[in-house]
């Protein structure tokens, strides 16, 4: 058929019967999720058309039946009884909006209005049955004045034969505002409003009516009332792409300043005092050596890094990417695949290989040089390529069911799906905490019951002390692949497993491995873990909120390529990029916290008498580690979430070893990790 001949239909019954269902399907599920209604002459309208996917032929209104279900199977909404529009609609997922012609409306008719929109909305119910009101899931109403929020009290009022509601949508506007402006797109318009009157007043009056409502109607299920906020982000020529490539350069460029900064330091040529009896120059040079190698290492890879990130969002790699991922299930797989679960699957997956594959230039290079030529690298080319099989298959077989959850989850639980999301992801945290070191663990690491001896001993004895639920004391192979060492703890509050590195035992003294445990087990009896814990419950439900008020920002997607579709996944990523500034604010709040979380973890071994024994080993492990021995205060205070050895030493009170001897044996050039930070 040539490019510019009209479109024949005629054809289109020749397509694969799987193929037509997609289309059907696909035209069905991008349809608008607002279902806007207004009341003409005592009759209740549907505004928006009906799916065009409705009107075309029997295939196509049957693929549409299967889906929508209409709200009143016998719909008049008028008092004469005269059958107007039939009203289609997803339950679980559309709003239904109630608008009336507001345009040059004057403020002095806005009680007017207001106290309308309680009679449309008992008109509403009175024109359908106890079941067909249950279906309704979401309402959005509009409030204009400040001074006339009270009319939300007999709104409130009518909803109560809503059984089914969950949310209340807000919708906030300013009927000055609409005159100057001509109204355009009214939902969702709220920044003229809130700026004379803080919109939390208004929560907060909503939520004590609805208290009052639930009162004298305790059969009521009070919903969920939200203010809608989105408007102002959700303009067609909001300039998305260029904010998120912005706050992206402006990070990069910030952190690299910040690595200059550090890079400074790593130039001295002389030891922190605290440290200056402590450690020869020759290890003290290395040391520095090792920091500027690792400083550098990050210039470039940062850069690399960032080049990628830019790419990706200039050449639209994650619309075409998501286009190609969709023709391959076209022509793969069975049609009952072939929906939006299985499409985000297949394209999540795809792109943990292609971020694999970006990734391996930098992580060689780590590994086989920088780590190799300063001694810490034990891993043989056979151990990495097998470690990234190993995790391939691990993404292939844990991302499939996650990520169908959480699909499934928003498209069922409708505009509050941010409360099930968390709770889903709650569980999920605790489930890979339970499971992880039992099942996923063992799959790179050995993990052996500690022998029995003084080391055990004095371990068992600390957990006694403590009221430790110790379960059992395993060392793990960390020798197979690095030099570098750690101890830890995990399992359920009843039931606790310590970890101890192979390479820990090895190079320190048993009363100091004892010493960086009880410093671990200072977290657990201060509760630093449940408190993170909560911290995390707090932040994943932040962050599910927000993106509540982005899945449907239309600009979003547009900005990055997707016209015509708008996947939760993509639009997740894309929020998750546009979120990157409030996330470096949360990071640097938390590097805060964990700071002054190791200081109290210190003084609680200090208070159990290992304050000699810890700081040994603090320094101990410090050089053996060749890590950094002083920091930039900006650096460590953005990138460290433990304090540099020279404060966490004077915090304990270290004065130097009595014995006038160094606490470390220049001679053995084998390198530890401390419990502590990994980084520059």
């Amino acid at each position: 058929m040539p490019a510019d001949a009209p479109p024949q239909f005629t054809l289109f019954p020749l397509l694969p019967a799987e193929l037509r269902v997609k289309i059907w399907q696909t035209a069905l599920f991008e349809r608008n999720s607002i279902v806007e209604l207004r009341v003409i002459n005592d009759a209740i309208i549907p505004k928006s058309r009906p799916s065009i996917v409705l009107r075309i032929n029997q295939e196509s209104r049957y693929e549409a039946f299967r889906a929508l279900k209409a709200l009143s199977d016998s719909l008049s909404f008028s008092k004469d009884g005269e059958a107007q529009n039939q009203l289609y609609l997803l339950p679980e997922r559309d709003t239904i909006y109630f608008s009336n012609d507001y345009q040059f409306v004057s403020p002095s008719t806005v009680q007017c209005k207001m106290a309308g929109m309680a009679g449309t909305l008992s008109l509403l119910a009175a024109s359908l049955s106890e079941i067909e009101r249950a279906k309704i899931q979401t309402l959005a109403i509009d409030i204009y004045e400040w001074s006339e929020v009270d009319h939300i009290r007999e709104i409130l009022q009518q909803l109560i034969p809503f059984e089914g509601l969950k949310t209340l949508v807000v919708v906030m506007r300013d009927p000055v505002e609409e005159k100057k402006t001509g109204g355009g797109d009214r939902i969702f318009v709220d920044w003229p409003w809130s700026q004379r009157k803080p919109a939390y007043d208004l929560q907060t009056k909503l939520w004590k009516m609805s208290r009052s409502t639930l009162r004298y109607n305790p059969q009521w299920k009070e919903p969920v009332v939200q203010l809608r906020l989105a408007h102002f982000l959700d303009r067609p020529l909001f300039p998305w792409k260029k904010l998120i490539v912005g706050f992206s350069l402006a990070q990069y460029l910030f952190e690299s300043y910040l690595s200059l900064r550090q890079y400074q330091v790593l130039k001295n040529t002389r030891p922190p005092k605290v440290l200056a009896n402590e450690v020869s120059q020759e290890v003290f040079d290395k040391s520095q050596a090792y920091g500027r190698a690792k400083a550098q290492f990050s210039f470039v890879s940062s850069l690399y890094g960032q080049i990628q990130n830019t790419a990706f969002i200039y050449y639209d790699i994650l619309p075409k990417l998501w286009t190609l991922t969709g023709s391959w299930l076209l022509r793969f797989a069975p049609t009952r695949f072939s929906g939006e679960i299985s499409h985000s699957i297949v394209f999540v997956l795809t792109f943990i290989i292609i971020q694999q594959v970006l990734s391996l230039p930098t992580s060689i290079y780590s590994t086989f040089v920088l780590e190799e030529k300063f001694g810490f690298n034990k891993q043989t080319p056979k151990v990495f390529v097998t470690d990234i099989l190993k995790s391939q298959m691990l993404a292939f077989i844990l991302a499939p069911p996650i990520l169908a959850g959480f699909l499934k989850i928003v498209q069922k639980t409708g505009n509050q799906f941010f409360y099930y999301l968390w709770l889903f992801g709650a569980a999920l945290q605790v489930f890979m905490i339970t499971v992880y070191p039992i099942t996923i663990l063992p799959l790179f690491n050995k993990l052996s019951p500690l022998d029995p001896g003084a080391l055990k001993t004095g371990v068992e004895g600390l957990a006694q002390r403590l009221n430790f639920p110790l379960k059992e004391l395993y060392v793990i192979d960390g020798s197979k692949r690095s030099a570098h060492s750690n101890a830890y703890f995990f399992g359920l509050p009843w039931k606790k497993h310590i970890v101890i590195y192979d390479t820990l035992i090895e190079k320190s003294e048993t009363e100091e491995v004892v010493a960086v445990l009880a410093h671990e087990l200072g977290h657990w009896s201060l509760g630093h873990t449940t408190r993170l814990f909560a911290i995390s419950q707090v932040h994943f439900f932040y962050i599910f909120s927000l993106f509540s008020v982005f899945i449907n920002n239309k600009s979003l997607y547009r900005s990055f390529g997707f016209h015509t579709s708008m996947p939760i996944i993509i639009g997740f990523i894309l929020f998750s990029d546009a979120l990157a500034p409030m996330d470096t604010v949360i990071k640097l709040l938390m590097n805060i916290l964990s700071r002054r979380y190791e200081f109290q973890a210190d003084e609680f071994a200090q208070k159990l008498g290992y304050s000699t024994e810890l700081a040994k080993s603090l320094i101990k492990l410090q050089i053996q580690n060749l890590s950094t021995m002083d920091a930039d205060w900006m650096y460590a205070t953005y990138h460290f979430s433990h304090p540099i050895l020279s404060e966490r030493l004077g915090a304990l009170g270290w004065h130097g070893d009595r014995s006038g001897e160094s606490v470390v044996d220049e001679k053995n050039d084998g390198a530890v990790k401390a419990s502590g930070r990994d980084e520059l």
